[in-house]
């Protein structure tokens, strides 16, 4: 692959801070916030279809998870119904019959958390949007997600770019770290 200018490493790197950094803030808190977040807004605007709302939710919690199909990692789904019941129970608020049936079986012990991706529940969101991310890059800028045996010391420029490249310098990762986060994806992804 030829050399990336820096120019050109430059553009790629603020086209990622525009386009995914707002996404990354969002979803960077404890796993599931952001998704509670948009739940609980959208539950607040619309009661009428929380019962619907919530089943669907739930059902994404108890996976498979297949990317790209509209739905939410099963660990993610988990923390944001389990944040909603929470957010229910605090406001003293009646909970639409399904998340009242869930939460029981949560506080009873038979409702476990899915085993999610490797990183720490802080990481989770942060690690499923710079995947999008570098997924983003790959296809939009015909760029490979890594570097072909490059050393992680090299620059991103002199080792001619890669989308772990734009997005690492554009989240301030280390190469090797976001690498890392991209291997650890789901083979389907």
């Amino acid at each position: 692959m030829a050399e990336m200018s820096s120019e050109r490493f430059d553009e790629l790197v603020e086209w990622v801070r525009r386009e995914h950094l707002p996404d990354l803030d969002f979803y960077e808190g404890e796993s599931g916030d952001g998704y509670a977040e948009d739940y609980w807004l959208t539950l607040e605007e619309h009661p009428d279809r929380a019962e619907t709302e919530i089943t669907a939710l739930i059902e994404c919690s108890q996976g498979p998870w297949k990317p790209g199909k509209g739905t939410i990692p099963p660990a993610m789904a988990w923390d944001a119904v389990w944040q909603i019941a929470c957010r229910y129970i605090g406001d003293g608020q009646s909970m639409p019959k399904p998340l009242r049936h869930w939460t029981i079986w949560r506080l009873a012990g038979l409702n476990r958390h899915p085993r999610g991706p490797k990183a720490g529940p802080r990481k989770r969101g942060r690690d499923l949007m710079i995947r999008f991310a570098i997924q983003e890059v790959c296809e939009r800028f015909d760029l490979p997600p890594t570097r072909n045996d490059e050393p992680a010391g090299e620059s991103c420029c002199a080792a001619g770019g890669s989308a772990c490249d734009v997005v690492g310098e554009a989240v301030g990762l280390r190469f090797k770290n976001t690498v890392r986060i991209w291997n650890e994806r789901d083979p389907e992804f």
